[in-house]
């Protein structure tokens, strides 16, 4: 398979171009974070779930749109009572004037009062994908920005990924498209590689304290994506290329409705992802394969020398020094000089002297059981002839042997003459050729693995989503549409050896079966917003239908074997489908001047259906053991209060209270079979209480503080509870001193706070903002996998943990350079204990898997007139284990990337984009750990160096 990507030729052609052109408006590619002082990157209030909040700063006049020579880093402070207006839909007009139109109040909710910028006391950072506009970031690239927050790439880049905050479980992090909830019950935790971004306004980051608006209680934090809106009338497409068959394409059409306005998206993306990388299991397989044939070639050269010698009339064993009998075909000397000097061996053994067709060896061995064959046996002599075919009595060769006929003694002589020779030769000796097939198959598998390179095989997707929206100053329409097509990479078992060296090879084993997954999803989303005296509210509605489906393309080739691996349930192929309904009231109310509450009461109520292999076929003779149905209902009730303690207005309070409740119940369709109980019909109840407590102070025009912290409760999803119904099955019922504690695993449990320091202020000639934040967080209850019986494993409430850390985050603007910092430390630690059926239950420590101790990414942008851009960043990612094993070796190495690109704009509605992602192609080096002498791979290999490039137009 060839790397198709494009050439470093081709790179440097284009930005060579790119910089030698200049007139255009400048470009920016900055992330920041709300401030309700000040819109720089900082992690104050924003507008509530839905809203669409205009950019104020950079973003109020966008470089596309503003005067020629306008200096685009200039910042523009925002009031309160301005930062509201933005926020309630007053759109900036296009100041050159091409053909555009102002909309009236095009918003999801109504126009908020200036109290709205309080209502997120917590830490928050906002990302604009605009910002980013050809560079072909994804959301988990975007993600990687945010310091606090973990992108794991579980199965590759474009394949299932997760996303942790301050060292949460990914199942700990909310994510939600436009406030509804993104992750179904039947999901582990949610996979970002799912969610566009090419129709996104803003993705909204909150950590530590989460907003009443948001409903249920997640540990780790919540991820808001909040679609676009249209603000004037636009055709935008954009086509880009990048390395292995990368494509990405989209279309987006707004125009006025009605009252309001008409948002219609499709895009595609697609990948071969077909990179090159070292296998480093490969070379240790193949040092053993080398190891094994020189055992071999001895074994045979080892097996010849004790054939030759052996036709002498005795011979030693050169390892033992036991001496042994010979047949006598050849005196001593004759086999000990034959058996040093093969050639000679090979010259004399099958030649032919006589010229009667008979070679050498034949005849000499011939002759000498021809003058032994008078002594035998009788019984000897008539099995010689059996032999060759011939039924006789040994009345009847001793008649023979008395007339003087030789034949049966001829019959001797050449059945031991043949079985001799046969067995010195190595074309027919079974022993010799045993030792050769294996060789031969050591030298096909090394063939295969060759040195070492691989192209990353299955590892292809393509991504089709469409999205449309209307929307006026109360009303609010969405509806989209989404495909997943990929294959699922093989992993590479990161355990190394033989297995894994084979991966990606044409070796044709259950570890390279091609695999495919499906995922179709429609959504569809109605709401409605008011004000009506001091009183904001607004209802919204949602349904969302998921397909998903799983096909091994390769079971068909083992259609007859029956192992324990085409046994498993769901192995051949599977099928998920879920339906959800859902609908919320929320709102804010302003009680005095002093008190602002926000509300919250949202249900929703899930079925899932699962057919598969083995489970819904008819191929198990036990189908009842698995539960195909489940249903879950979510109800959220939480209120907040943001309190002004002092007459100045610059010190708040936000006490905060939720109710979360989750009623799970599970059924097989046919009678349960009382062997294995769990699969009977079971509903179980979780509810809880939990808080929420922040203190802010305004300490002047340049530094801000605040303090936040509470309790949580994260309800259990149906896969945790209720598992895949295969190898994940419900855990037994816990027991505490005699009493029933729960039928299904616990809700997890904790606690958290952060404290912040936030500086606004001039730094090195630059508009500056800092903010540092320390956090911590307690849990309990943690969920571990555990095998609970011989062919099945369970949920169980078996961990603590404890994380400190802190978050760093800077940006420093100049005239024509801006420098984005954002660095994590984390300081974690956990304990585990067996609760399985043959565990002690006693705690001991653990790693926690995939959670770097440091992290961090820097971007600098450099535009040197108002045409170009030219940008660079780089991002580390430390050490991070890979099991809960405290061995060493179960640790990935740390990864750094560089990435490079520039931006030109040839007129105000074409703008060029090339770059380059992971410059020195670090991701397929990682190493995975080690194991005595040799390294392996990481289980799914990171996509190195990648070319890109985006054209994008504005009709």
């Amino acid at each position: 398979m060839k790397q198709r990507k494009l050439t470093k030729k081709v790179l440097a052609m284009s930005i060579a171009c790119a910089l030698t052109l200049s007139t255009a408006p400048q470009l920016h590619g900055l992330v920041y974070a709300a401030n309700d002082e000040q819109p720089q990157t900082t992690s104050e209030p924003v507008p509530a779930t839905g809203s669409e909040q205009l950019q104020e700063t950079k973003e109020t006049a966008t470089a596309a749109d503003s005067e020629p020579g306008q200096a685009s880093n200039e910042t523009t402070k925002t009031t309160d009572s301005e930062q509201v207006q933005a926020a309630s839909g007053v759109v900036s007009s296009d100041k050159a004037g091409a053909e555009a139109y102002d909309l009236p109040a095009v918003t999801v909710e109504a126009p908020r009062p200036d109290w709205e910028s309080k209502l997120s006391p917590g830490t928050v950072t906002i990302i604009r994908p605009s910002d980013y506009r050809g560079e072909q970031k994804s959301l988990a690239d975007l993600l990687k920005t945010v310091p606090g927050v973990h992108v794991r790439d579980v199965n590759g880049k474009g394949q299932y990924t997760t996303v942790s905050v301050r060292g949460s479980t990914a199942a700990q992090v909310g994510v939600f498209v436009d406030g509804v909830l993104f992750t179904l019950g039947g999901d582990a935790a949610a996979d970002i590689s799912t969610i566009p971004v090419k129709n996104v306004e803003r993705i909204e980051v909150y950590r530590g304290y989460i907003p009443a608006r948001f409903g249920g209680t997640f540990m780790g934090g919540v991820i808001n994506i909040v679609t676009k809106r249209p603000t004037k009338e636009d055709i935008s497409a954009s086509i880009g290329k990048s390395s292995y068959g990368g494509y990405k394409g989209s279309l987006e059409v707004d125009a006025p409705l009605g009252k309001g306005s008409l948002m219609v998206g499709v895009n595609r993306e697609q990948s071969k992802g077909d990179f090159r990388y070292k296998n480093y299991a490969s070379s240790s397989v193949v040092a053993d394969l080398d190891t094994d044939m020189a055992l071999m070639d001895s074994s045979m050269a080892s097996w010849q020398y004790y054939k030759i010698v052996s036709l002498g009339s005795s011979w030693t064993d050169l390892t033992t020094g036991s001496t042994y009998s010979g047949s006598g075909v050849l005196t001593n000397d004759q086999a000990a000089s034959y058996a040093a000097d093969l050639a000679a061996w090979q010259t004399w053994a099958y030649g032919d002297d006589n010229g009667d067709g008979l070679t050498n060896l034949y005849e000499t061995v011939y002759s000498k059981y021809y003058s032994d064959s008078s002594s035998v046996s009788v019984t000897k002599l008539r099995s010689a002839a059996a032999y060759y075919g011939v039924t006789v009595t040994n009345e009847e060769i001793k008649a023979a042997i008395a007339a003087g006929d030789t034949t049966y003694y001829k019959y001797y002589a050449m059945k031991n003459a043949t079985t001799v020779v046969d067995s010195v030769d190595p074309a027919t000796s079974s022993d010799y050729q045993s030792f050769q097939t294996q060789k031969d198959a050591d030298q096909a598998k090394k063939d295969q693995l060759g040195d070492g390179t691989r192209h990353r095989k299955y590892n292809d997707y393509k991504n089709t989503d469409a999205i449309i929206k209307w929307q006026d100053d109360h009303w609010t329409a969405k509806a989209t549409w989404k495909e997943i097509d990929r294959h699922l990479p093989n992993s590479l078992l990161s355990a190394g050896g033989d297995i894994g060296a084979y991966v990606d090879t044409d070796n044709a084993n259950i570890f390279n079966c091609e695999r495919k997954q499906k995922i179709v999803t429609k959504e569809m989303q109605v709401g409605r917003r008011d004000t009506a005296g001091k009183l904001e509210w607004g209802w919204s509605v949602n349904y969302l239908d998921s397909q998903k489906s799983y096909r091994n393309l390769s079971a068909g080739l083992y259609e007859n074997d029956n192992s324990a691996y085409w046994n498993t349930p769901f192995r051949k192929w599977s099928e998920y489908t879920s339906q959800r309904w859902g609908g919320s009231i929320d709102g804010t109310y302003k009680a005095g001047e002093r008190h602002l509450l926000e509300f919250l009461a949202g249900y929703s109520k899930e079925s899932m259906h699962v057919r598969g292999s083995k489970v819904t076929d008819g191929t198990n003779p036990d189908p009842v053991r698995y539960r195909t149905y489940y249903t879950q209902a979510l109800l959220n009730l939480q209120l907040q209060d943001t309190i002004t303690l002092n007459d100045a207005g610059d010190l708040w309070l936000t006490p905060s209270i939720r109710y979360n409740s989750s009623t799970t119940y599970g059924s097989n369709p046919l009678d349960y079979d009382a062997q294995h109980q769990w699969n009977k019909s079971i509903e179980q109840t979780s509810d809880k209480t939990t808080w929420q407590l922040a203190l802010k102070k305004k300490v002047n025009d340049h530094l801000t503080l605040r303090a936040t912290g509470g309790s949580y409760y994260r309800l259990l999803n149906l896969y945790e509870i209720a598992g895949d119904g295969a190898g994940i099955l419900p855990a037994p019922a816990m027991y505490k001193n005699g009493s029933l504690v729960s039928s299904f695993p616990l809700p997890e449990e904790g606690k958290q706070w952060d404290v912040t320091a936030i500086w606004n202020n001039r730094l090195l000639g630059a508009d500056s903002n800092i903010q540092l934040t320390y956090f911590g967080r307690n849990a309990k209850n943690l969920l571990q996998l555990w095998r609970y019986g011989y062919d099945y494993w369970c949920y169980s409430n078996s961990a603590e943990g404890r994380v400190r850390g802190l978050e760093l985050q800077t940006n420093l603007s100049w005239a024509k350079w801006d420098l984005n910092l954002a660095a994590t430390y984390m300081d974690t630690t956990a304990k585990r204990r067996d609760t399985s059926a043959t565990g002690d239950n006693t705690y001991y420590d653990i790693n926690t898997s995939y959670t770097p101790k440091w992290e961090g990414s820097a971007r600098v942008t450099y535009r040197p007139d108002n045409r170009n851009s030219i940008f660079g960043e780089v991002k580390y990612v430390g050490k991070m284990y890979t099991s809960y094993s405290t061995y060493e070796n179960q640790a990935i190495e740390a990864l750094t990337t560089v990435g490079l690109g520039v931006k030109h704009k040839f007129r105000k509605d074409v703008e060029l984009v090339v770059g380059v992602d992971d410059l020195c192609n670090a991701g397929p080096k990682v190493k995975g750990g080690w194991n005595g002498n040799y390294i392996y791979n990481i289980e799914y290999p990171y996509q190195g160096r990648t070319y890109y490039t985006t054209l994008q137009y504005n009709f």
